[in-house]
């Protein structure tokens, strides 16, 4: 004999699934328990929350509720996005008043990508500035929405503001509601385009207690001239991924060298582009860098090891440890990027063909290892460990198509034994192994976070 529940308990069962989550995960709002650190993407990032009974940060403007609230807040992880086809953030930088006022805790850490640092709020409300906004939509709808969305009140309210203040932009209103000098780590990523142009052209005089920092630009223009106008000697960690530019070292040795521990200049592979590898000259302003433990940067192959460029590396007396950047995709391989459905079009590189040689495996690594481990200069070389390929964030973004580099990748960990200074290396593939044979990582690995 069947039993059925009765229709009011299935509702009640059914709105309890779907309340009570929510319930115990809702977004922050002023009055909420404060965080010390916030690691957000925008929008939303519900689906990164560790703990289903903290609330979440799903929108600029309740990230800015919270700095503005919380004065213990000292590091800020900021990413701000198109999530898939059609998510798109609220906003692509804070809220600031345009009369001031506010104020943020003085964050330690800040990282910040995609974020908007020369919007201003007069723009956005202003009549003239949105002309071009307005140039397909009849003027009587213009009108309106002018006024029913309360900017032509907003208008003439910041029209009351003195100029000089009404036209300040985002970063302007952010070094006036915190104190700069108190950020010690700093990274800003995906600063090639004008997004963050303002801040790297407003923030070098304040940044007086910086020492870490990362920029994921290209060389040129503001981020070059940020670096070149940082206190001299005073960053401990830089980090520089992007484009880059043979010039790179010697730059960095003239403004940091004597501070510098730990610098990082790459670039992850991408297809149809060979990867710049410094050449043995360009590395000789590091062997000046008396406090240099850590070099990573990208190292080129093509059917023989640079081993003059290994030993450039291993002339750093200070050195320990070493990250090295290598392409997998052969020259012909390369060449084929620009081309559709590349695998129907041509058999002259196919298969193995498409990688290039040495293959990064446990015994030529030991090789290389072995000989940077002869060669040093110094310090002992304790651990050098090999990348190659694909090392990007996976894909979030809105529909494309996938190059052909997107998950090939690889990773080798070679380490000496302390007081051996031979004989004692060994070499491990912690990712990768094969994968010339195609064995390589799954897009849907089972570690990888969404």
């Amino acid at each position: 004999m069947s039993h059925k529940a009765p229709k009011s308990c299935t509702l009640l069962l059914l709105v309890l699934l779907i309340c009570l989550p929510q319930a115990f995960c809702q977004a922050w709002k002023v009055g909420d328990k404060c965080p010390s650190t916030i690691d957000v993407v925008i929008p939303g990032n519900s689906w990164r929350r560790e703990e289903r009974n903290e609330p979440y940060f799903d929108t600029m403007a309740s990230v800015h509720a919270a700095l503005s609230n919380c004065p213990n807040i000292t590091s800020l992880d900021l990413r701000v996005t198109l999530m898939g086809c059609s998510d798109w953030p609220d906003r692509w930088s804070f809220p600031f008043s345009l009369s001031g006022g506010e104020k943020y805790p003085p964050l330690t850490r800040l990282r910040l990508e995609g974020y908007a640092a020369g919007d201003k709020p007069f723009d956005e409300v202003s009549w003239s500035a949105n002309s071009k906004r307005r140039s397909y939509t009849p003027w009587y709808e213009n009108v309106g929405n002018y006024i029913l969305s309360g900017n032509m009140w907003r208008e003439w309210t910041y029209r009351q503001i003195p100029r000089e203040q009404r036209e300040k932009n985002n970063i302007e209103l952010w070094l006036d509601a915190m104190d700069w000098s108190r950020v010690e780590e700093l990274a800003l990523l995906d600063c090639s385009g004008s997004r963050m142009d303002p801040i790297l052209t407003s923030t070098p005089s304040v940044l007086t207690g910086l020492r870490r920092l990362e920029l994921e630009c290209g060389p040129q223009g503001g981020a070059l001239q940020f670096v070149q106008k940082l206190q001299n000697n005073s960053l401990t960690h830089l980090v520089w991924t992007g484009s880059l530019n043979s010039t790179l070292p010697s730059m960095i040795e003239k403004c940091q060298g004597s501070s510098l521990q730990h610098l990082d200049v790459h670039r992850v592979e991408a297809d149809g582009v060979e990867s710049l590898a410094f050449s043995a000259s360009d590395l000789e302003p590091l062997q000046r860098m008396p406090n240099l433990t850590h070099l990573s940067l990208n190292v080129a192959r093509n059917g023989t090891w640079p081993l003059e460029t290994l030993s450039a590396i291993s002339e750093i007396p200070s050195l320990r440890t070493a990250d090295l950047w290598l392409d997998i995709a052969s020259t012909c391989r390369k060449k084929m990027a620009d081309v559709l459905y590349p695998e129907t079009k041509s058999t002259e590189c196919a298969g193995e063909d498409q990688y290039r040689l040495p293959f990064i495996n446990e015994t030529t690594t030991l090789e290389v290892f072995k000989y940077m481990r002869a060669n040093k200069v110094g310090n002992e070389l304790s651990n050098v460990t090999f990348w190659g390929g694909d090392w990007t964030r996976p894909w979030d973004g809105p529909l494309y198509f996938p190059p052909w580099i997107e998950n090939k990748r690889t990773k080798v960990v070679c380490t000496a034994k302390d007081g051996q200074e031979a004989g004692g290396e060994e070499c491990i593939v912690l990712d990768g192994a094969y994968y010339w044979k195609g064995y390589g990582r799954s897009y849907y690995s089972e570690d990888m976070e969404f």
